[in-house]
Order: C-alpha cells, then sequence, then structure tokens
C-alpha cells in the first residue's frame, strides 16, 4: 500500500544512531537546523553525550524545545504531517537526518504518479469529469460530415488484455508529465524568485521530497477501490494537496507574503495549460481536475 510506504520511508531515518552518524558527516554540516516553532536558524536540535544518549536544546528565542520530533516516531510525524502542521515541515525541511536521497524521492514521486493514474483511470470509467476527442467525422444521411457520437476512449468492454493496457500505459505518461511539470514549475519559481533564490540548493531534493509527502490527500483515491464517491470528491483532494503544497513552499523559501499563493497558482495554471497543449497535439482527453 502507498500509505505504508509513506510511513515505512521515514522508519529508518529516525533513530539516535542514523541521527549521530548524520551530524557527524560533513556533507550534512553544510545545511542549517532550525527551531519548528519559530523557523530561528541554530546549529544542531540536540547534544550528543555519546553512548545514545542526547539532550534536546532550546530556543534561545522562543525558550521551546529547538525540534521535538527528534525524538518521535516515524508514524506520529506523518500523522502530524496529514494534520498540516508548520512543526513537523518545518523538520522535515531543514532538521530531518539524514537527509532524503534522490532515489527516495523518485519512489515518492512515483507512488503519487500511480495515485493519479488511479483517479483518471477512474474518471475515464464513468465518463465524469473528462473530456474526450470523438471519432474521425462520419458522413450522415444527409450527406455532411456529423461527429460520432462514441470515443473509442469510452468503450472498454470490448477491449483486449493489449488494448487495456495500452490505455493504462497512456494515462500513466499524462500523469507523469502533468506532475513533472508540475513540481518543475514550482522549483523554477523558487530559483528565479529575486527573493527566494538565496534557499540553499543542497536541498532541492529535501523541497521535491516534501512537496510528494505533503501530496498525501492523493491516497484516498484508494478509496474509489471499496466506495464509489462522487466525481467532484475529487476537487477536494485536489484542494487538500495544493494547500499542503503551499504550506512546503511557505516554509521552504520562509516567506509569508502573496508571491507564494501566486507561485501555486501558476504551477496549478502551468499544469492546466500542459493538458490543453497535449489536446491540441493530438491527445485524446482532458481531466477536468484541480490537480
Amino acid at each position: 500500500m502507498a500509505s505504508d510506504w509513506a510511513i515505512h520511508s521515514f522508519t529508518t531515518l529516525h533513530t539516535f544512531e542514523d541521527s549521530s552518524i548524520a551530524m557527524h558527516d560533513p556533507s550534512s554540516k553544510r545545511l542549517s537546523c532550525c527551531c519548528v516553532e519559530c523557523g530561528t536558524v541554530v546549529s544542531s536540535t540536540y547534544r550528543d553525550y555519546g553512548k545514545g544518549n542526547i539532550r534536546l536544546k532550546i530556543c534561545r528565542n522562543c525558550n521551546l524545545t529547538v525540534d521535538k520530533y527528534v525524538e518521535f516516531e516515524a508514524i506520529l510525524i506523518m500523522i502530524d504531517l496529514m494534520l498540516g502542521k508548520q512543526q513537523a515541515y518545518r523538520h522535515l525541511l531543514h532538521n530531518r537526518r539524514p537527509l532524503l536521497l534522490t532515489q527516495q524521492v523518485l519512489k515518492m514521486f512515483a507512488v503519487m504518479v500511480m495515485l493519479d493514474w488511479n483517479t483518471k483511470a477512474y474518471l475515464a470509467e464513468r465518463d465524469v469529469g473528462v473530456y474526450f476527442r470523438y471519432d474521425t467525422p462520419i458522413l450522415c444521411r444527409s450527406n455532411h460530415p456529423c461527429i460520432s457520437t462514441n470515443s473509442i476512449y469510452k468503450t472498454t468492454s470490448t477491449y483486449s488484455i493489449f488494448q487495456i493496457s495500452q490505455l493504462g500505459l497512456h494515462y500513466f505518461v499524462l500523469a507523469v508529465v502533468e506532475n513533472f511539470i508540475y513540481m518543475l514549475t514550482l522549483w523554477l519559481c523558487v530559483r528565479l524568485h529575486p527573493r527566494w533564490r538565496k534557499a540553499t540548493t543542497a536541498k532541492d531534493v529535501q523541497f521535491i521530497g516534501a512537496l510528494c509527502l505533503s501530496s498525501f490527500g492523493k491516497l484516498f483515491a484508494w478509496l474509489t477501490v471499496i466506495w464509489e464517491y462522487n466525481w467532484t470528491v475529487v476537487h477536494v483532494i485536489g484542494g487538500i494537496v495544493v494547500c499542503s503544497n503551499y504550506l512546503v513552499l511557505k516554509i521552504y523559501v520562509n516567506d509569508d507574503t502573496f508571491d507564494v499563493f501566486m507561485a501555486v497558482a501558476v504551477a496549478v495554471g502551468i499544469r492546466a495549460l500542459t493538458q490543453l497543449f497535449l489536446f491540441a497535439l493530438g491527445n485524446p482527453m482532458i481531466f477536468f481536475t484541480f490537480i
């Protein structure tokens, strides 16, 4: 299950032994930590007295524990992420040791794509929230060209296993392209913004990984296996994902201005324009989903 994998991705990364090793890793020292409560930059989140004995540091600015999540189990951190707590996202973006690896982020991206693929297949099967390009014009009785009322993508009952596999591959490629463009747009917004470009480039992988994890709302797509909900619920799921992505971007760039909202809106708009562009190039369908 996708949810089990998302939780498992934390399990080996939040033990005291791994944290101790990471703090002595020269590559990890290049990245500063921060207080999860107020965002103040700190040198480390705890003192290591050896033999697994540690003591959490207190922030000089807010007089609270710098990072309480150091001692939290992975499942508890995941719950706080799902609840949209800024402290959990600060821990994920700035304090998590060891750092997210590119392979881990790619796996999370693959899970997110598969969830999108499931949503697209669900909508297409029920012919809701999707517009199909119809068949080639045919001649009506009046000898004038007209459009066939059925699309080959809407009638899968007579398909062979090979044709159904091709259709599934089409949904998969479309999900990959849309999500890649969306992530790329957000990353470019960070790199091109005059105030945000100063963000540590070494944390780019952390940022993309946090975006993937903040898309946990797409896990609700698995409910289609046991519950045939109204397709408009897909918009609710999309809204949850966008709000979580907004929170990740705001914490990553440490900016509370309207620019963060505009960056997310631009990314959603570019994703929609990508569908229209692919449709103009010959893609046979457009999905009316928020994200």
